[in-house]
């Protein structure tokens, strides 16, 4: 961990502990202010320190940073996985678009720290028909780099039977299209996330779209 101390006084140490009596699993974060009788100066110092740290459950951990002068610093939390359960390294929920295929997009629900459970709708328009076409992503499975999420690949289907153009329909066909792949990675340039989104069933995959995400535009943490 690391960051910008307020003045020249950074922290000597940091040690970690589990919070007592916490209502969820908890990690906290000690840094030792050193005592002085000498003025700090006023002027930002960085400051970082490396701690180890073995989770003994997947899940998601809440983190609290203090000083041994009791003062709180920051919140925040901690996902962690395993072999048997692999987690997403990030949230990935939101609005992606490829910018070559404007107009098409994928739409992603990510219960990220809890469950971990992905699931999204995929809207394209048909290459030789230009008409739209809806599909969705479940059944789904994080790979253990917690960055490749493997699941299948469902278009809905529905025939029309009323004149009004914008009304509902339900779904009465679904198709199995097969195993997609999503690789996510942490864009250099901007800190966001971007997402190769490619069809696993063939050899080699076929590569469907270059995704950014639009909305949320948050840079993540890696």
């Amino acid at each position: 961990m690391g960051g910008l101390w307020p003045t020249g006084c950074v922290p000597t140490g940091a040690t970690l502990g589990e919070p007592a009596g916490a209502d969820r699993p908890a990690i906290g974060i000690l840094l030792a202010e050193p005592l002085t009788f000498v003025a700090c100066t006023t002027a930002l110092t960085p400051y970082k320190f490396e701690l180890e740290y073995t989770p003994r459950s997947t899940g998601q951990l809440d983190i609290v940073v203090m000083t041994n002068r009791a003062s709180a610093l920051a919140h925040g939390t901690l996902v962690t996985g395993d072999a048997a359960d692999p987690r997403s390294l990030h949230d990935v929920a939101g609005a992606w678009y490829d910018p070559q295929t404007a107009g098409s997009g994928l739409m992603i629900a990510h219960d990220y720290g809890q469950s971990d459970t992905l699931f999204a709708t995929w809207q394209v328009y048909d290459a030789t028909s230009g008409s739209p076409r809806w599909f969705s992503l479940q059944q789904g499975r994080w790979q253990p780099d917690g960055l490749v999420w493997l699941g299948r690949l469902y278009e809905s289907k529905a025939a029309p039977r009323t004149p009004c153009s914008l009304c509902p329909l339900p779904v009465e066909q679904i198709v199995d299209r097969g195993e997609v792949r999503i690789t996510f990675s942490v864009n250099g340039a901007s800190g966001g996330l971007d997402a190769a989104f490619d069809f696993a069933d063939p050899s080699p995959p076929q590569r469907l779209s270059n995704l950014r995400r639009f909305l949320p535009n948050r840079i993540v943490i890696h």
